[in-house]
């Protein structure tokens, strides 16, 4: 296999919650979940044969942490969910997130703030 550039794949979730006062007055709570679907690029290394601190000609580039990055598009995906170099805790540092508050009045005017 060749080196693999990948396009940008993403899983994104959310839920809202309406709440109307009226005929009038919406205001509805959102959370939205973002997570990037590509594989993290891992921590390499080297294997020091000779142990003169540095990496020389001869001496193989190895993965130290994370997972081997050349995979297919299909196998990606799966992979990104428990590919991190640091563990379960870059996983969940990966998923970015949003909240957002909208006001609706008679459908016709829309305030929205979102955090994210």
């Amino acid at each position: 296999m060749g080196k693999e550039f990948f396009i940008p794949t993403n899983l994104k979730l959310g839920v809202g919650y309406h709440i109307s006062f009226d005929s009038y007055n919406t205001v509805s709570f959102l959370f939205e979940a973002n997570k990037l679907l590509v594989p993290s690029p891992p921590q390499y290394g080297f294997d020091d044969l000779n142990n003169n601190g540095q990496q020389d000609l001869n001496e193989p580039t190895i993965i130290i942490a994370g997972k081997d990055p050349d995979v297919g598009f299909i196998k990606g995906i799966f992979q990104s969910f428990s590919d991190a170099p640091n563990g379960f805790k870059e996983e969940l540092q990966e998923i970015s997130w949003a909240l957002g508050v909208t006001y609706s009045f008679n459908e016709q005017f829309i305030f929205t703030n979102r955090i994210f």
